[in-house]
């Protein structure tokens, strides 16, 4: 388990491990790594990963995000193996969401902190992780997405454009009726009613 000092010992390591082999990257974390240095969510202290929702290049802010790139990869196992961290520790699996629309205005809402000259982490705003954390509690269940979601606090509106673009990311019929039953069970029968 990994709590705040932790990540952000970890995030120093791989500037260095970045300067020392004259790269630069730019990540976009997301999930429970996130909320943690952010404090959007007092309660959550611990997470088991680091969720890269994607890597930009070039130090711009996204329009389009990418996975994790070979040498990236490569100092992520040097970290792994000098730490005796799981090879998981920092990953992109989170990174297939980003093949259909990003949220509306996403990059101008990045929260960007710089860990040293090599490493640019931009974490996501509240709003954004109030639509990722709703996608992920109807596609993997109730647990610990759910629970950071009712701790971010959503409004109806908030929540209703959440949901519209679950719905873009995932348009079957089955999870439209997943998430209003989600919606139903939850409080928010007006949102159910209205997707």
């Amino acid at each position: 388990m990994l709590n705040r000092e932790d990540i952000e010992q970890l995030f120093v390591l791989l500037n260095n491990l970045l300067e020392k082999k004259n790269k630069k990257i730019s990540l976009v974390i997301c999930g429970g790594s996130s909320l943690i240095l952010t404090g959007l969510i007092k309660k959550r202290v611990f997470t088991q990963d680091i969720d890269v929702l994607g890597t930009i290049p070039e130090h711009k802010k996204p329009k389009k995000l990418h996975p994790i790139p070979a040498f990236l990869q490569d100092l992520i196992c040097e970290i792994s193996k000098t730490l005796n961290l799981p090879d998981d520790w920092i990953n992109d699996r989170a990174h297939s969401l980003t093949k259909g629309n990003l949220p509306e205005g996403f990059e101008n809402r990045l929260i960007e902190k710089k860990y040293g000259k090599n490493l640019t982490i931009y974490f996501l705003s509240r709003i954004d992780q109030i639509f990722f954390k709703l996608y992920a509690t109807i596609d993997q269940g109730a647990g610990k997405h759910f629970q950071d979601l009712m701790e971010l606090n959503p409004s109806e509106e908030e929540l209703l454009k959440a949901s519209l673009w679950c719905i873009e990311q995932d348009p079957s019929t089955e999870f439209k009726e997943i998430l209003k039953d989600f919606l139903r069970k939850t409080g928010y029968e007006k949102i159910a009613d209205r997707i």
